[in-house]
């Protein structure tokens, strides 16, 4: 399986510890852009590792590398949602990232009928949307994030120890979810996330999730292309930053 200039070769449960290791890296980097949102757990390396080693092995994973860089999507459906995405320097983004997202299309293609590729980036790794630009992605979902000061939760009603509860909540007429963050990432607490709300909600929703013992308020913004959409306006008055992006399209 190769491209013109480079081979793409299958990603094994051997690659595992080098892709956890580009990958901490990367992580490292994103701390910079967003520090709550992306700040890594402590033992982040070591969990992403038994992670990938499962991944890979599963029957609706993709998974490839080069020397340089590597992905790893699944199947969902009829997209393939790719996370685990990286090379070793921004420069590779234009050569064994766009070979590795092209392969990756087109062997989901022969296999399944896939709609669309997700990919998942960073707002200011410009390296990487530039690259998932010219291939003919779209941004389709935005996260906007803002930090929250919690105050003291002596008790919840579903929690004895006085943890945040987590589960959905109906706030300003949205649905709020308090869910924890993935398990290489450590933004102090659970989070709390909706999904396209109004602006006149926000002032309600930070201080519900405040109040809910979230760490963070997400807002997930639905739209399409690369430059600002309705709405982002709002958001960046009511204290939030566009932390990632979700491309969609088959790359070209």
């Amino acid at each position: 399986m190769t491209t013109d200039k480079l081979a793409v070769r299958q990603l094994e449960t051997d690659d595992c510890s080098w892709v956890a290791e580009v990958m901490d890296e990367r992580r490292q980097r994103y701390a910079s852009l967003s520090p709550r949102f992306w700040n890594p757990a402590p033992n982040a390396g070591e969990t992403h590792l038994a992670f990938l080693m499962w991944l890979v092995m599963q029957d609706d994973t993709l998974a490839l590398r080069t020397d340089e860089g590597f992905i790893i999507g699944t199947v969902q459906g009829d997209r393939v949602m790719v996370d685990d995405f990286a090379v070793t320097a921004d420069e590779r983004w234009a050569i064994d990232g766009r070979a590795l997202l092209t392969v990756l299309a087109s062997e989901a293609a022969r296999s399944i009928t896939v709609d669309h590729v997700r990919v998942v980036t960073a707002r200011l790794d410009e390296p990487k949307r530039s690259m998932l630009e010219r291939v003919g992605l779209t941004p389709r979902s935005r996260w906007w994030v803002t930090e929250l000061d919690r105050p003291d939760h002596p008790h919840q009603s579903d929690q004895s120890d006085g943890e945040p509860a987590r589960g959905d909540q109906r706030v300003a007429g949205h649905d709020l979810s308090i869910i924890d963050a993935p398990p290489v990432y450590d933004p102090g607490g659970p989070v709390a996330l909706v999904e396209d709300p109004t602006s006149d909600s926000l002032p309600e929703l930070i201080s519900k999730s405040a109040e809910l013992g979230a760490a963070l308020l997400i807002t997930v913004a639905s739209g399409e292309g690369v430059g600002p959409w309705d709405g982002d306006g709002d958001l960046v008055d009511a204290g939030f930053h566009n932390a990632s992006e979700f491309w969609d399209g088959l790359p070209a």
